[in-house]
């Protein structure tokens, strides 16, 4: 059960994200939610595993993994704001598997929120959908910026940039090899 400070927190946290649905969406979703405590050193969700609950942050402090080019976990984020949402892109429509590892830095208080309830949530709101689409393209650049700091490590190689091509640029002439 949440306090009513902590209910209020996850109502606007969802309330931000579920902005073209009604209040109501947001305010069941936190009449919904439990109250999780995490120790130090704890793993709330692992990369590649089937997709459940959504959390928000009540307080404490999480890192953000991704696998390594070896069996190790990279950190690639911080997440220490309450009213911060976890765990909710595994939970968008065509995504059935967690995309990051969710380490307790220190101890730490969730919300807990049902997976199925917020995934139907986001399905019936375009804004939300397309607000975890562009965070889940900021996740997917901040996992590759690790992985070439990495390589580079391994190599000695400067880390690679991403190149944006210009519309019109020719990449190569026809008979090039």
């Amino acid at each position: 059960m949440l306090h009513p400070a902590e209910r209020d927190l996850v109502r606007q946290s969802l309330g931000a994200l579920l902005a073209a649905s009604p209040m109501t969406d947001a305010e069941s979703l936190a009449a919904a939610a439990t109250r999780l405590e995490i120790a130090e050193g704890e793993v709330l969700v692992t990369e590649g595993e089937p997709a459940g609950d959504a959390y928000v942050l009540l307080a404490g402090r999480f890192g953000i993994y991704v696998r390594g080019t070896g069996a190790g976990l990279r950190r690639i984020d911080t997440v220490d704001r309450a009213g911060s949402l976890l765990g909710e892109q595994a939970l968008v429509v065509g995504r059935h598997f967690r995309t990051a590892t969710v380490l307790a830095l220190e101890p730490a208080t969730v919300a807990v929120l049902p997976g199925a309830l917020v995934g139907a949530r986001i399905a019936a709101d375009p804004a939300a959908g397309a607000t975890l689409q562009r965070q889940s393209v900021e996740n997917a650049w901040r996992k590759w910026r690790a992985l070439a700091t990495e390589l580079a490590g391994a190599t000695g190689a400067a880390p690679a940039r991403p190149r944006q091509l210009t519309t019109g640029e020719v990449q190569y002439e026809p008979g090039a090899p």
